[in-house]
């Protein structure tokens, strides 16, 4: 079946049985790019927990779907709220990382300026690039099935990222010592962990004055194993571990599905 997203307010309020004019851009994409007829079913989402299922009634310089039923909202989404702290890489390596990022069940996403952090985005530029950031978010949660589409902040400097709305833990990634994995340190916590913070630095990670500002304000270090990992890499890992320990990832609780 295929899924697309589309607006919130055209789902709002509806009811199976009521009929559904696609806007244009939806439109065009059903018809010309993926050649759906009459009576093909889609799956329609607003990337904020509104899911509707119908059959196209009407394929031509209008199209238009005739819901059949409401699709459980809960579906694809994780009882773990995460948050990807992340510098952004050089080159297509963001691209990748806000796909699977999205695929992991990240809810939102904030760009990091460190001291060490190479791409800086002209303000000039920010709103395009945000553009095209959350249509790649958009089309990762189309494709695996999520009910809401993740968040993409503005670009923020360590001391910005740190009054976003607080976490029951924050992890910060960085290499040597005797930091814990992120397995070993959510399993000495007794207290429910319904949200966590998972801070990434750029090529090079964050210098020890970072890390340690951090440390001091209460966010715990963390350990990825025994290798150095690129910048992409590690923040793609530290999600799966901390989703597998208090997310959906756990034994019996992954769902492997076929991607289109």
């Amino acid at each position: 079946m295929r899924r697309i997203d589309v607006p919130r307010a055209l789902l709002l309020d509806r009811q199976p049985g009521d009929d559904l004019l696609l806007p244009d851009e939806q439109a065009h994409y059903l018809r010309d790019v993926l050649r759906l007829e009459t009576g093909d079913e889609v799956e329609l989402f607003d990337g904020e927990g509104t899911i509707v299922r119908g059959r196209l009634a009407a394929v031509g310089d209008e199209v238009r779907l005739k819901i059949n039923k409401l699709r459980d909202s809960e579906r694809g989404e994780s009882p773990l709220t995460c948050v990807l702290f992340q510098a952004i890489p050089k080159g297509k390596r963001w691209k990748w990382i806000l796909e699977k990022a999205t695929e992991l069940g990240v809810d939102s996403i904030v760009p990091l300026e460190t001291k060490r952090t190479v791409v800086q985005i002209p303000k000039q530029r920010l709103k395009r690039r945000r553009k095209r950031w959350n249509k790649i978010v958009s089309s990762a949660a189309r494709q695996s099935e999520r009910t809401v589409v993740p968040t993409i902040s503005d670009p923020l400097s360590i001391e910005e990222a740190r009054k976003e709305p607080p976490r029951d833990i924050d992890l910060v990634a960085h290499p040597g010592g005797d930091a814990e994995t992120p397995q070993q340190l959510l399993d000495a916590i007794d207290d429910p962990v319904d949200s966590v913070g998972i801070w990434i630095g750029p090529e090079g990670g964050f210098n020890e004055d970072e890390v340690q500002t951090m440390v001091d304000a209460g966010m715990s270090r963390i350990s990825l194993g025994p290798r150095i990992l690129r910048a992409d890499t590690a923040g793609i890992a530290a999600l799966a571990l901390v989703q597998a320990a208090r997310g959906d990832l756990g034994p019996g609780q992954a769902e492997i599905s076929q991607s289109e």
